[in-house]
C-alpha cells in the first residue's frame, strides 16, 4: 500500500486519498468477474432446466414400466419419488445434475461397454434411457451399486430406527438417505455417551469423567437442536459442566462436540483463588466468552495497565500449578472511548499468549493508538513511539505543499480502517506546516 497523500493549498486544505483510483480499478475488476459469474450461472440454468425436465421424464418412465406390480402391501414402505426399491431396474444407479448443469445418469459397472455384457446390450440400455429422457446428449457414469441396492439398505435403516424409537436409549440415527452422485448410503448420528467421553478424554482432560446417562435437547442460537449431557470429573465432582453435541446442517446433518468445561473450571479456580488471595485480582472483571471464562478490564494509563497485567500474571501462575488444565481468555482495553470505532480499539484479547506476550502485544496496541491519535504520547519513550509508527509504515501521511514538494511524516499514522486521519494527527501536521491561526490541542 502506498503512503497516503495530503495536498495543502494556500487558502483551502483538501484531504485526498491516493487509493481512490486504485479502488475504482478494483471495482472494475470485480464487475468483470461478476459479469463472468452471471454468464456461467445463466449457462448452468439453461442446461439445468433441460436436465430437470429429462430427469422427470426418466422418473415417469421408471414408474410406468417398473412399478406395474405395486400392491397395497407397499403402503408405508420407504420410497423415493414414490418408487419402492425394487421399482428400479438392476442396471440403474441413479442420476444427478453436475456443476455444468448437465444430467448424469449412472449405470452399474456391468453395463459399461463390453465389460460383462455385450456392447449391444449396453448400447440398448443407454438408448432406453435416452428415449425416456427425450434427449440424446446424456452423460453416463458407472458405479458399483445399483440404486435398488442403496434403497434396500436405506429401508432397513429406516425400519431399524422405527423399531427402536421407544427404547430407553433410542437409536441415535438422525437422518439417512441414498447419496446418488457418491453412490453411497449416508447415515447421520448423534454421538453416544461413550463417544462423548472418548472425545473429552482425547481433547480436553485424559481423566475419568462421569457423564449423565441421558441427554437433554436444547435449541442453539442457530435454531438447531443440540444434545447436552451433564458431566463431572470423577475426582472433582463439585464442578459440573456440559458436553454438547452441536448440530448443524449443510447438505446433511452434521455434529461437532463442544464443552463448557473450561468456563466452569475457570469459575471454580477463580473462586478458590479469590478466597485465598482476595486482593490479587481486584482489578479484573470476569465474564463469559463463548464456553470460556474471560478476565480483563479497561485501563486509563500505562501504570494501570501494568497493574492489571501483573494481576493476570499471578493468576496465570496459579493456574499453571493446578491439577486440571484450564484455558481462559485475557483482555485489556484502553478506556478512552470517544475516539474509538464501536468501542473496539485498542483491545488486546488472547487465550493463547502468555501474560508476558500479552503485555508486549497490549503495549504495542496502546503505542500505536497514541501515534494515530496523538494522545497519551507522554506515556511512551521516543523509541517506543518510533517503533509503533514503523510497524505501520505504509500508513504514514504524506503532505504535498503548494510548491509541489511532498513530505512524509514517518512518525505519524493515519487510521488504517478507512483511509482517514484523526484530528490529533491532522492538528500536528497543521502545526508543523506553520498554518496560521492554529491553536488548541489534540484533545
Amino acid at each position: 500500500m502506498k503512503n497516503k497523500r495530503i495536498f495543502i493549498m494556500p487558502a483551502v486544505m483538501i484531504l485526498c486519498v491516493s487509493a481512490v483510483a486504485f479502488s475504482y480499478q478494483i471495482g472494475k475488476d470485480r464487475k468483470l468477474q461478476v459479469n463472468q459469474t452471471v454468464n456461467v450461472s445463466e449457462r448452468f440454468e439453461v442446461n439445468a432446466t433441460a436436465a430437470r425436465e429429462s430427469a422427470a421424464n426418466i422418473d415417469r418412465y421408471l414408474e410406468e414400466n417398473y412399478q406395474k406390480n405395486r400392491t397395497k402391501s407397499d403402503e408405508g414402505r420407504y420410497t423415493m419419488n414414490g418408487i419402492t426399491p425394487e421399482g428400479y431396474p438392476d442396471y440403474y444407479g441413479g442420476m444427478y445434475i453436475n456443476a455444468e448443469g448437465n444430467l448424469v445418469v449412472l449405470l452399474t459397472e456391468e453395463y459399461k461397454d463390453g465389460v460383462f455384457f455385450s456392447s449391444r446390450k449396453a448400447k440398448s440400455v443407454k438408448e432406453e434411457i435416452a428415449r425416456a429422457a427425450g434427449q440424446n446428449d446424456i452423460i453416463f457414469g458407472y458405479v458399483k451399486y445399483s440404486l435398488r441396492e442403496l434403497l434396500d439398505t436405506v429401508e432397513k435403516i429406516r425400519n431399524f430406527k422405527i423399531a427402536n424409537k421407544n427404547a430407553k436409549q433410542p437409536a441415535h440415527i438422525t437422518d439417512f438417505g441414498a447419496w446418488q452422485n457418491k453412490n453411497v448410503v449416508r447415515v447421520g448420528m448423534y454421538p453416544l455417551n461413550e463417544e462423548t467421553e472418548k472425545w473429552f478424554r482425547e481433547n480436553i482432560v485424559d481423566d475419568p469423567v462421569v457423564i449423565s446417562e441421558e441427554y437433554t435437547e436444547e435449541e442453539g442460537e442457530d435454531g438447531y437442536v443440540n444434545h447436552v449431557w451433564t458431566a463431572r470429573l470423577k475426582d472433582l465432582p463439585q464442578v459440573e459442566f456440559e458436553l454438547i453435541s452441536d448440530a448443524g446442517y449443510s447438505l446433511w446433518a452434521t455434529y461437532s462436540m463442544d464443552t463448557t468445561y473450561h468456563y466452569e473450571m475457570g469459575k471454580y479456580y477463580l473462586q478458590e483463588y479469590r478466597r485465598e488471595n482476595r486482593e490479587s485480582v481486584s482489578l479484573l472483571i470476569s465474564s463469559r466468552r463463548g464456553n470460556y471464562l474471560s478476565l480483563g478490564t479497561s485501563y486509563k494509563d500505562r501504570e494501570e495497565l501494568e497493574q492489571i497485567l501483573g494481576q493476570m500474571e499471578t493468576f496465570s501462575e496459579y493456574l499453571s500449578h493446578q491439577e486440571y488444565p484450564c484455558e481462559i481468555y485475557y483482555s485489556v482495553r484502553f478506556s478512552e472511548l470517544q475516539t474509538l470505532i464501536n468501542g473496539e480499539y485498542p483491545e488486546t484479547i488472547s487465550s493463547t499468549l502468555t501474560v508476558p506476550e500479552l503485555r508486549d502485544s497490549a503495549l504495542k496496541d496502546f503505542a500505536e493508538y497514541a501515534v494515530v491519535y496523538q494522545l497519551c504520547t507522554d506515556q511512551f519513550s521516543e523509541e517506543e513511539l518510533t517503533a509503533a509508527a514503523d510497524n505501520m509504515e505504509s500508513y504514514h501521511p504524506v503532505v504535498t505543499r503548494p510548491d509541489g514538494i511532498s513530505v512524509s511524516y514517518d512518525d505519524l499514522l493515519m487510521l488504517y480502517y478507512g483511509d482517514a486521519i484523526s484530528f490529533g494527527c491532522l492538528y500536528e501536521i497543521l502545526v508543523r506546516e506553520n498554518f496560521s491561526d492554529t491553536s488548541g490541542s489534540p484533545e
